[in-house]
């Protein structure tokens, strides 16, 4: 996962070093280097786009590559849908977990994710909120049942104020009342992104 995106930076880097781990840095994304990697720095988790997991399960599937040979517990998909064949391809590939993550830059990282076992996960879904108060509303700000389309809106400490230079992009008066932190979402794609009005 490179750097410069908020998974790469917050997500892998900063917060393993918050937990006090070690990190290994690839040069770049090498499908031919990548198991000899996980093997070679008995890496316990990695973090990658659904457009590599394909990419590391070809190249495993022609060495005949087999996870025993690594120390991984669990494996991270984020930054766009992960196809639930994939993630399944992948488990059988890894005998461990493979958790989805939704976040975005604006809130500082994540904001839903799959819990790790023993909890059940809804894969296809962008699961449960972390550390994030979700709510589904109408275009007025009422909250909406399950199962009904409407906007996604968040709360969060960690939720950015506004954009440098361009402070009314995306700023919205609204109380919103927040759904119960259990509810489980589905997300098929952004209509547009509302930040918090902060009056005065």
């Amino acid at each position: 996962m490179p750097l410069f995106p908020v998974h790469g930076l917050r997500g892998a880097l900063l917060g393993s070093l918050d937990a006090g781990a070690a990190v290994a840095r690839a040069p770049g994304f090498s499908a031919p280097d990548f198991l000899e990697w996980l093997e070679r720095t008995h890496a316990t988790w990695y973090m990658a786009v659904p457009t590599l997991q394909p990419r590391i399960l070809n190249r495993a599937r022609a060495q005949g590559w087999h996870t025993r040979k690594t120390a991984l517990r669990f494996v991270r998909s984020c930054s766009a849908p992960l196809p639930p064949s994939w993630m399944a391809e992948l488990e059988d590939l890894c005998e461990t977990p493979v958790i989805e993550a939704y976040g975005m830059t604006e809130a500082s990282h994540q904001i839903t994710t799959h819990p790790l076992p023993p909890r059940q996960r809804k894969a296809g879904s962008v699961d449960l909120p972390a550390l994030t108060e979700v709510a589904v509303t109408d275009a007025q700000g009422s909250s909406l049942p399950p199962g009904v389309p409407g906007e996604v809106i968040i709360r969060r400490r960690t939720l950015m104020r506004g954009y440098a230079r361009n402070p009314d992009r995306g700023q919205r008066p609204g109380v919103y009342q927040w759904l119960a932190a259990d509810r489980r979402s589905g997300l098929p794609g952004r209509t547009r992104l509302v930040l918090p009005h902060r009056p005065g």
